[in-house]
């Protein structure tokens, strides 16, 4: 078994160290912990495995009577906490901990480390020096808030550093902290305007490294404001900051490091890096990329649970976009989320992903009951509303799933392009050419979909010019992709099919003639 690379530099740093170096039965017991911990062999973790395979006792030892185990046990434990409290330490990536009744390890990222942890966040508040009571505890409210929410979203290894320290200015104070782990810098400021009775907070992100503005924000509130009030303020900036195919921050964070190149990142950063790629900006070549980036992955790693995710989280724009790269069946697939859920029991993208996984199989019940169950365990991340908004419409709730959807725009009005898709068809299939060519005028980024929309966008105004372009473009990439029309997307819109190829055979017909001359 090779561990990942930064649990396996972790267990060499705490092996070589002085603690450890002179002791022989606790590195065999490390190295022994830190191996089955990372198979989730909870048969090897039992007293009696540890007991005959590591410690050197007989098939006959009886943990009643030998308390061999659980004396090197709490030896390793009072070590690794020693190791961790050195003084002048650099910390290794991450801090392996043996948590008292249990001889499973706890790999947990350490906070000190100063190498960047991936997509990390630096979050500050302040008010003005002259800040009246009742301005400083609504900053010290959106803080809270904020550090609670942004938390939630841990499948985009973000990072919320809100500890009292330098974080939080204290009358104005601020400490505008560099520290590497941090790549950007959320400021929000609270001033009061008494005169008009409100409060104002203007909202930037910056990135440490440039000290570039890459958002930034004003928000007006009431001086009685309620919790809907807030609740919008925090949608606001989370929507296209953090959450909207995974943010602006997302996608500078990915793209900077497509350019530099990911073989220079650990291989659980890089899969950070491809994946909001795709979300960002979905396309053939990437989804290509990406699979053979988890596929080799898997392949030297079959226990790595973020790369299953990810694997199973491609399906979606595979089968959304027509891609046809995943190979597995759906049953397999819906199979691997159950094993995701036995170790991320209450992740809201293993339920949004197990909801999909049931839609695909037609069990639209089954589906409906785990999209909720994603949306009532992250009400912030709006791609997940997105994502849900989309199955429930394809599953045939076209009402629900365009309400859903529509939503998202009082949050971020300018969301990725392909979230204008299902309004597209919405709107086509009901004849409502207007509302059609407004939609599909924003879809971008979507392949040969991208092409078939602004073909019948373009022909439903008339522009039979530009649709014939289109059309050509289509042709060039649907070799790849195949027919969209003909997969299991619309197969609850038999009508709207059959309008869309009408469509295509027509203008099949005056670009025959063109060519022609007739």
């Amino acid at each position: 078994m090779e561990l990942d690379e930064q649990v396996a530099t972790t267990e060499a740093l705490i092996l070589s160290s002085h603690l450890f170096r002179s002791k022989p039965q606790m590195q065999r017991l490390l190295k022994y912990l830190v191996k089955h911990t990372y198979l989730n062999d909870s048969a090897g973790l039992q007293q009696r495995s540890i007991a005959v395979n590591c410690l050197g006792r007989d098939e006959s030892f009886d943990s009643s009577k030998d308390p061999i185990v659980r004396i090197e046990a709490a030896r390793l434990r009072k070590l690794l906490d020693s190791f961790y409290e050195q003084d002048n330490f650099i910390p290794p990536p991450y801090r392996i901990s043996l948590p008292k009744g249990s001889y499973q390890l706890s790999f947990s990222r350490s906070l000190e480390n100063k190498l960047s942890k991936g997509l990390g966040l630096l979050l500050v508040c302040q008010s003005p020096l002259i800040a009246t009571e009742k301005a400083m505890q609504l900053m010290l409210r959106v803080r809270r808030d904020l550090s609670i929410k942004l938390a939630d979203f841990r499948h985009m290894d973000l990072t919320v550093d809100f500890s009292a320290e330098g974080q939080v200015a204290e009358r104005g104070a601020i400490h505008f902290l560099a520290e590497e782990q941090h790549d950007y810098v959320l400021r929000i400021e609270v001033v009061e305007n008494s005169r008009d009775g409100v409060y104002l907070l203007s909202s930037v992100a910056i990135h440490r490294v440039t000290q570039e503005i890459l958002w930034s924000q004003s928000s007006v509130l009431p001086e009685s404001y309620q919790v809907t009030d807030l609740e919008l303020f925090y949608k606001r900036l989370i929507s296209p900051l953090i959450a909207d195919a995974y943010g602006l921050l997302g996608k500078h964070w990915s793209q900077s490091y497509l350019k530099k190149g990911v073989e220079f990142i650990p291989d659980h950063q890089a899969a950070y890096v491809y994946y909001i790629s795709i979300c960002n900006e979905p396309t053939l070549d990437g989804a290509r990329q990406y699979l053979d980036f988890l596929e080799g992955r898997l392949e030297r790693f079959p226990a790595d649970y973020v790369a299953k995710a990810g694997y199973i989280s491609l399906g979606f724009f595979d089968f959304f976009l027509n891609y046809n790269l995943i190979q597995d069946t759906y049953e397999i697939r819906l199979r691997h989320c159950y094993e995701l859920a036995k170790y991320y029991p209450n992740d809201a993208g293993v339920a949004l992903l197990t909801g999909f996984c049931y839609f695909l199989l037609d069990d639209y019940v089954q589906a409906k009951r785990y999209l909720d169950t994603a949306k009532k365990l992250n009400r912030e991340n709006t791609l997940w509303d997105f994502i849900g908004g989309s199955v429930l419409y394809f599953m045939g709730e076209t009402e629900q799933g365009i309400k859903q959807i529509r939503q998202l725009r009082k949050y971020n009005p300018s969301p990725p392009g392909y979230y204008f898709i299902p309004e597209f068809f919405y709107y086509l299939e009901r004849g409502d050419t207007e509302n059609a060519f407004i939609k599909g005028s924003r879809v971008s980024v979507a392949d040969s979909l991208e092409h078939l929309i602004k073909t019948l966008t373009y022909f439903e105004v008339g522009a039979k010019s530009q649709a014939l372009d289109e059309l050509k473009r289509l042709d060039q990439v649907v070799d790849e992709t195949g027919s969209w029309p003909e997969c299991k997307v619309l197969a609850n819109f038999p009508e709207l099919v059959t309008k869309i190829n009408r469509t295509l055979k027509h203008l099949r017909r005056l670009e025959i003639n063109s060519g022609t001359g007739a």
